[in-house]
């Protein structure tokens, strides 16, 4: 059953129960107040009746009695009179009969007979009555049998009424539950379809304002839920692309160290063996040995991003790790390094977050490049966390770039596999620490976030 059917269901199902509900009431309530009035007006009647036939009782006049008895039967209801000695014997019921005496055999009457008051019995569909004829003493009994037909007639008029009533009712709420539910159900089903287009690939945000407070709500969550799973699927392809390339990588990257290093070897041997030639041609053994560091730089992003590690934390002096990172680089002569002057200890895998500094000075340089211009290191600590900034005064990241900065294989160089900002997030985050950049008036910064404890 669809969402829409069960609402309907819902609302229109209790209108329905209602409806019968109160006309089953309505039908009793009206049946023992029916039968009450009905017992009120006859009780009143007899009496009235008997009292009028005190007299002609006395005086057995027969005449008279009958033509009470007639006009009595003439009345709505009244289906038979009979007047009766208080020996029980009959004495008239209104027609020409003579009973000569005849004993009534009713039980009801004979039952009556005995007591000084009236007596009534609600048998089927009539009320049957017997009322003493009173002249000082019970001188006679009048019984009288009235139809509950003309009550009921009432009755059914009454409960058609209630049937109309409930009927007007469903003709007005039907269509306003329809209306209703409609409201209701027609958001959850567009977000329904929107879950399905979610789970078909379609991760386009819902627009739509919703006026229920839950309804918008779950709009939200979807929202959110599906920019996490685009998220998730980008990371997801990311990672695949990756992992076809990762072992390969980590040969090539392995094949290649050796060389590299024979090559290095080699030009350190020369520069011991051969100084005058170096002397004679050193910027091209600068060239040389600068470019064997660069190939190992790539090198190394491509291991350290193929084989992740869990950092070693230590408490260790900020300042240690900052002199380890600077001797491992050359810092051309048209760039001024400026180090912190304070030297908090850092819980931290050293050798990561070295890998970490290496990868963002070397950036720094290179987006100066040969322009006169400046590298500020900095660290501060609050409550939690101590702040690293790197700040350097190149020509920023283009805006519209920014936010890709570290997405794997993501560089904006002719150069490099675009692992090594991949690479400072995955250690950083690994100390469960944050990591960030912004471009400023000047330059650009980076900031890193680690955690005390």
């Amino acid at each position: 059953m669809k969402l829409q059917q069960k609402s309907l269901l819902l609302i229109i199902l209790p209108i329905i129960l209602f409806a019968v509900a109160i006309s089953i009431l309505e039908y009793y309530v009206t049946t023992s107040n029916l039968i009450d009035s009905a017992l009120d007006d006859t009780i009143q009647l007899t009496a009235f009746i008997a009292n009028e036939m005190r007299n002609p009782m006395y005086n057995l006049d027969v005449d008279k009695l009958n033509d009470i008895i007639d006009n009595l039967e003439q009345k709505e209801g009244v289906s038979q009179a009979l007047v009766l000695f208080p020996d029980g014997r009959v004495l008239t019921d209104g027609s020409d009969n003579d009973y000569y005496g005849l004993v009534s055999d009713d039980d009801f009457l004979l039952t009556s007979l005995s007591s000084d008051t009236f007596q009534t019995k609600v048998i089927d569909d009539y009320i049957r009555i017997s009322m003493p004829i009173y002249l000082n003493e019970p001188i006679g009994f009048l019984a009288v049998d009235y139809s509950l037909t003309p009550y009921y007639s009432h009755m059914r008029d009454s409960l058609f009424l209630v049937f109309g009533i409930s009927s007007l009712l469903l003709g007005i709420f039907i269509p306003l539950t329809i209306l209703i539910s409609g409201k209701i159900t027609r958001p959850i089903l567009r977000l329904k379809d929107k879950v399905s287009d979610i789970s078909e690939g379609n991760f386009s945000q819902i627009d739509e304002h919703f006026d229920t407070v839950e309804l918008q709500e779950l709009s939200d969550g979807i929202n959110d839920m599906q920019k996490k799973l685009r998220d998730y699927q980008q990371d997801l392809i990311n990672t695949e692309r990756l992992s076809t390339i990762g072992e390969l990588s980590a040969r090539i990257a392995h094949d290649l160290r050796n060389p590299l290093t024979t090559m290095k070897n080699a030009v350190e041997l020369i520069k011991t063996k051969n100084p005058e030639l170096v002397e004679k041609n050193l910027q091209y053994f600068d060239w040389i040995t600068s470019s064997i560091d660069n190939i190992n730089t790539e090198i190394n992003d491509v291991l350290i991003h193929v084989k992740t590690q869990i950092p070693e934390k230590k408490l260790t002096p900020f300042g240690d790790i900052l002199e380890q990172t600077l001797s491992q680089i050359i810092i051309p002569k048209n760039i001024s390094l400026i180090k912190p002057k304070e030297n908090p200890e850092i819980y931290c895998d050293k050798f990561q977050i070295n890998n970490v500094l290496t990868n963002l000075i070397i950036n720094a340089i290179q987006s100066i490049d040969g322009n006169e211009g400046r590298i500020v290191i900095g660290v501060t600590s609050d409550t939690d966390y101590h702040k690293i900034t790197i700040f350097d005064d190149g020509p920023g990241i283009s805006d519209d770039l920014i936010d890709s900065i570290f997405e794997p294989l993501f560089t904006t160089k002719s150069f490099g596999t675009g692992l090594g900002l991949v690479n400072c997030k995955n250690a950083v985050v690994a100390h469960g620490g944050k990591i960030s950049v912004k471009n400023l008036e000047n330059g650009v910064e980076f900031t890193i976030l680690l955690p005390k404890k």
